[in-house]
């Protein structure tokens, strides 16, 4: 086989998309205006935002999230390949019901990364090859209960913690109650973990995607300092992708030493609150793979139905989707060419 058609052979795709949680009854049917698009990625990543299961009891006094057995289908039935665990609703009903996620996923042959028995298993990356192509996806949360996180002999997720501070704003005393200055520092010794995880699987992969749960929700649209920071830390170690969530809104995207963070996805297939509050807009993020390495990177817009159906839109239909993309990512200076189809990123 000559070079040129050796390189055609290792072209290969990549999506990832934000928060599913699934609660209807036909859960396969929630995948079915997007399922072309993910059935045709070599890989296809997903956050899944809560627990498959039917075991463990509530432990939280405010929303608790759980998916039951069957709503495996709807991640089947689509194609996703491997799907991140580490967020801040995994173990709402307990590690009971988080190690039934984990024998579910497994049962139907999807990786997955971010939850485990003991916080070497959550911090292990799931491994997906395609034509000799090795891809590892790391998950990790910033947001959760401190009960959540994974220990030496405990069920968890893999977790940054981060602590925030106030500091007055400099014209506290001529604008009194002008409000403060909020300052995130992540935590030290658990972004050293982070670092060692990524140049882990980089041994092991050739590409290694993170996906982070992260920032502010309830659609404030808003970055906070240690996003930037963990996000610039991680692609230091050698990530070559990141997606965020958690936010339930999308946000911007930053090009960073030639690699992309997209800091929130928004949600994907999210079928929580009221269909005519819940956030519309969503992001497919695409990325091209050549010669074991991403080459380009793209988004399609996505709305979601009434009924919390996801589909993808042209950038026309979705130039709202564009627009708030393209504003959000000012701060960072991103450039983007708008296509027919799909937003590409300008390194």
């Amino acid at each position: 086989m000559s070079k040129t058609a050796k390189q055609e052979s290792q072209k290969l795709s990549l999506i990832a998309v934000g928060d599913i949680y699934v609660r209807r009854e036909n859960e396969a049917s929630i995948m079915a205006r997007v399922k072309p698009y993910v059935k045709q990625a070599d890989f296809a990543l997903a956050n899944q935002e809560a627990a498959i299961s039917d075991r463990g009891t509530s432990r939280t006094a405010r929303l608790g999230m759980r998916s039951r057995p069957s709503a495996i289908a709807a991640l089947s039935s689509a194609g996703f390949h491997a799907v991140g665990l580490a967020n801040n609703h995994t173990l709402d009903y307990g590690p009971e019901a988080a190690l039934q996620t984990i024998e579910i996923l497994d049962a139907a042959g999807i990786p997955h990364a971010g939850f485990g028995k003991n916080i070497a298993e959550a911090h292990r990356p799931a491994i997906v090859e395609r034509k000799d192509t090795r891809l590892a996806l790391l998950s990790y949360s910033s947001v959760f209960q401190p009960t959540y996180a994974a220990g030496n002999g405990a069920p968890g997720i893999a977790v940054v913690k981060v602590r925030t501070a106030y500091e007055p704003h400099p014209r506290t005393v001529d604008m009194p109650g002008v409000p403060p200055i909020v300052l995130t520092f992540p935590d030290k010794a658990d972004i050293e973990a982070m670092v060692q995880d990524v140049k882990a699987a980089r041994k092991q992969a050739d590409i290694v995607v993170i996906s982070w749960h992260w920032g502010v929700s309830q659609g404030h649209r808003m970055y906070t300092d240690y996003q930037v920071e963990l996000g610039h830390a991680a692609i230091d170690a050698g990530a070559d992708l990141i997606f965020g969530h958690h936010s339930h809104s999308p946000l911007g995207i930053e090009w960073y030493k030639g690699k992309a963070i997209f800091y929130d996805l928004s949600n994907f297939a999210f079928e929580l609150g009221k269909p005519n509050t819940v956030t519309k807009e969503s992001l497919m993020l695409r990325c091209h793979i050549s010669g074991k390495k991403i080459q380009r990177v793209s988004f399609l817009p996505v709305r979601l139905h009434t009924n919390f159906d996801p589909e993808v839109v042209d950038t026309k239909i979705g130039s709202n989707i564009v627009a708030m993309v393209q504003r959000l990512s000012e701060r960072f200076g991103t450039r983007f060419e708008v296509g027919p189809e799909e937003v590409t990123v300008v390194p």
